[in-house]
């Protein structure tokens, strides 16, 4: 199967992983790094508020493509902002 192109950006699977049924992080984290090029997050799994653990730090950003996933999300005003920053520092 040829290699999917999306806006410049080659991906050899087409596999889309979420993170939202795995019993822990460091099991998302494997199943990620064995199989996926693209990842969806929901948003309201995140939370910049608290200095705790995050699902963003066992996502590596340089070797997934990240997806947002904003249903059923309440998050306050500025929290896509707060994604954004976070996923581009």
């Amino acid at each position: 199967m040829a290699n999917l192109d999306l806006g410049g950006i080659e991906l050899k699977s087409r596999l889309i992983v979420g993170t939202g049924k795995f019993s822990s992080n460091a099991v998302m984290k494997a199943a990620l790094d064995a199989a996926a090029q693209m990842v969806t997050v929901s948003v309201r799994r995140m939370d910049f508020t608290q200095k705790i653990e995050n699902i963003l730090d066992y996502i590596d950003l340089n070797k997934f493509i990240l997806l947002c996933n904003t249903a059923g999300a309440k998050a306050a005003p500025g929290q896509g902002a707060a994604i954004g920053r976070r996923v581009s520092a």
